[in-house]
């Protein structure tokens, strides 16, 4: 047998007393604990979004892609870089080494790379610096049904509910998602192209 058993057996009053001190100050102290089921995690990229209506893929690499992909290659940290070039749209993004503890020089580094790339993009092209991390994902959905029009329903929200939920202290963005946007093709008529002589 142990000294510890001899000891614990030997003073069972002692033992029993700091037992229910240790039990006290625990059901005390986990209320006050710190609980996140999903806590913030940074993750190491940042991404460049930058729409350009109306422009081809090829237009949207050659002026919007390149001239952004240039700017960021000079900053430092950045582990590599992948850009897509789609109808009207590119997203570029740059990666880092996992754990960096300099994150927000980082980002703003790329934000000052991207602005200093401002005078070689189109003047209609707006890019948007976007850093990841879970605080991104959203804290609370909730489902809205009506008997309204789709897009007429998300007007409503837009105008009472948004503005309420943005009022509350910690909420950083509100959207309303799930509208169909509507879109209009105009399809031009041959025959009359071609009675006007506009037909090639």
């Amino acid at each position: 047998m142990s000294w510890l058993s001899r000891f614990s057996l030997a003073q069972r009053a002692l033992i029993g007393l700091i037992s229910i001190v240790a039990l006290v100050f625990g059901a005390i102290a986990i209320p006050q604990l710190k609980q996140q089921l999903l806590p913030t995690i940074e993750l190491p990229m940042v991404s460049v979004l930058a729409p350009y209506q109306g422009a081809s893929p090829d237009v949207v690499e050659k002026q919007v892609v390149e001239p952004l992909e240039n700017s960021l290659k000079a900053v430092d940290g950045v582990e590599g870089i992948t850009s897509t070039a789609s109808e009207g749209n590119a997203l570029i993004m740059a990666t880092f080494d996992f754990g960096d503890e300099g994150t927000k020089q980082l980002v703003a580094d790329i934000q000052q790379a991207v602005n200093r790339a401002r005078a070689q993009l189109p003047p209609t092209v707006d890019p948007q610096v976007i850093a990841g991390s879970t605080d991104d994902i959203p804290t609370v959905v909730l489902a809205v049904t009506s008997d309204k029009d789709q897009q007429a329903l998300a007007d409503q929200l837009d105008r009472t509910v948004v503005p309420a939920l943005q009022d509350i202290d910690g909420v950083g963005q509100v959207t309303v998602d799930g509208v169909q946007e509507l879109q209009v093709s105009v399809v031009p008529d041959d025959r009359k192209l071609a009675a006007a002589g506009l037909n090639a």
